[in-house]
């Protein structure tokens, strides 16, 4: 068994005093080389799955069928990245119809979807890049919103991306514009730590006073990460080692959510294949943070 295989079996839920109301989920990328490893444990974590991946592939492909089962034993999380909420091209109603069948098929706990464009011009791109904010984009938004929650019939969450710059027409700021958002379709969101961090340090704008300001009571869970210092500032670098800076961060977030809330902390690290034991590290680094939390 892998060293990962071991940490399978740790305690995923907190029980602590300051979240002895809320149930904390440690959750991870359910990538093709973990199936095996978590087939059989009986303490899963949550899992956070690839929407766009499980799109491409048939009804009852090898990964839907895991994510289908590991749905039935723990939270999981079908997440697209690339579904280009802030494009101008209209949904097919093909695609609409894949999306309602692979979601009715995995039946995840939540469903997600990234604030973004990854196209320009007819140009794909493969990593969703931030949106102007304005009012205009944030009405096309929440169009797009409205018509994928009238599509799957299922509540979705949202999720932030980090923005190392200011657009020179940007009318709203990033909290104006989840307030917003939220409020007009009803969504939830999946804060997605490190990102909002960025987008805040390149605004010039205070952490802990922007979060107050957010739709707290609905975020569903947070998503943690490595950040990194550039040439541009910091940025989101979604692998590697977490600072003990980023788990600052998580305690501030956890400390600030209303209580009696399920939720799951996802770590995001999307490379394509992990060490187990690295990925473990980072596990029990995060539960040492979570426990010591509860114990303040």
């Amino acid at each position: 068994m892998s060293d990962f295989g071991a940490a399978a079996r740790m305690d995923w839920t907190l029980q602590g005093k300051p979240f002895e109301s809320l149930s904390l989920r440690w959750g991870l990328p359910l990538l093709p080389h973990f199936h095996s490893t978590f087939a059989h444990s009986d303490n899963l974590p949550a899992f956070e799955v690839s929407l766009d991946t499980l799109l491409l592939q048939q009804t009852d492909s090898v990964d839907r069928a895991w994510a289908r089962r590991f749905a039935q034993r723990t939270d999981v999380c079908l997440l697209s990245r690339l579904m280009n909420l802030g494009a101008e091209k209209d949904y097919t109603e093909g695609e609409l119809k894949r999306l309602f069948e692979c979601v009715e098929e995995v039946s995840p706990r939540w469903l997600a979807f990234t604030v973004g464009f990854n196209s320009h011009r007819g140009q794909s791109l493969q990593t969703p890049l931030p949106i102007p904010k304005t009012k205009e984009i944030l009405n096309h938004v929440i169009e797009r919103v409205n018509l994928i929650k009238h599509y799957t019939k299922r509540e979705i969450s949202l999720v932030n991306i980090a923005s190392m710059f200011r657009y020179s027409f940007d009318a709203l700021s990033e909290v104006e514009f989840w307030n917003r958002l939220v409020d007009a379709t009803g969504c939830k969101m999946i804060l997605d730590v490190p990102a909002f961090y960025v987008s805040l340090y390149h605004a010039e704008q205070e952490f802990e006073q922007e979060l107050r300001k957010l739709p707290l009571e609905s975020i569903t869970s947070v998503r943690v990460g490595a950040m990194a210092l550039s040439t541009q500032g910091v940025v989101d670098a979604e692998c590697g080692r977490l600072s003990m800076t980023h788990w600052g961060l998580l305690e501030d977030v956890l400390h600030a959510l209303p209580a009696n809330q399920h939720r799951a902390v996802f770590l995001k690290w999307f490379e394509p294949l992990i060490p187990a034991h690295d990925l473990a590290a980072e596990v029990i680094n995060g539960q040492s943070a979570l426990i010591r939390l509860s114990e303040v």
